[in-house]
């Protein structure tokens, strides 16, 4: 008879270095972390769900990773003002970026985006954009979403509908014409 031991073998291998800095950013989460980055890591299908617990960041990092999908949990962080999600192979952003209403900065730069959400429009404090080396051959624009329609007052949102929109970035993808309503930015002066 086999008697197994009842105590916990120690772990043979490291933990990932994602896992080691979110550890880090919790223990110091207590004191109202607000900036994290979890560059070059590695992460492939999707970051630790304990990062969206974080609710104090203002700034999060996840780029040089190779995320094919940013998990829905991103609206816990209210207090997100910028978000660099650069260098992965994101194909879509999930509806509930909508809810990051404070976000200023979003970098989607060198991703495989063909086409993404409207929802990003939602986020009316946007002033920078980075879409630069995707896949895109237009931006969406929306016709009659009842829940934009709520949010933005406008009947068909697009990029049109981001009136602090300063700064915005799509070299190096497929467009064929020039983007819908970006005659509407009228604060736009890096295009």
């Amino acid at each position: 008879e086999i008697v197994r031991s009842r105590r916990r073998a120690k772990r043979r291998y490291p933990r990932s270095k994602a896992q080691v800095i979110i550890d880090a950013a919790e223990d110091k989460a207590r004191n109202g972390l607000k900036n994290l980055r979890v560059n070059d890591c590695m992460i492939s299908e999707r970051v630790s769900d304990r990062i969206w617990d974080l609710t104090s960041l203002e700034e999060l990092s996840l780029a040089k990773n190779k995320m094919r999908k940013l998990s829905s949990k991103i609206e816990y962080l209210v207090k997100l003002n910028e978000l660099d999600v650069s260098h992965n192979s994101l194909t879509q952003l999930p509806r509930q970026i909508a809810d990051l209403s404070l976000l200023r900065t979003f970098n989607g730069s060198h991703n495989k985006f063909k086409k993404f959400t409207a929802f990003l429009f939602k986020c009316s404090k946007l002033e920078t954009v980075n879409l630069e080396h995707n896949k895109f051959r237009r931006l969406p624009v929306t016709v009659g979403n009842l829940e934009l329609l709520k949010a933005t007052k406008q009947w068909e949102v697009g990029i049109g509908v981001l009136k602090n929109l300063k700064s915005l970035n799509l070299a190096n993808n497929l467009f064929a014409i020039w983007p819908e309503q970006i005659e509407r930015n009228a604060k736009l002066t890096d295009l």
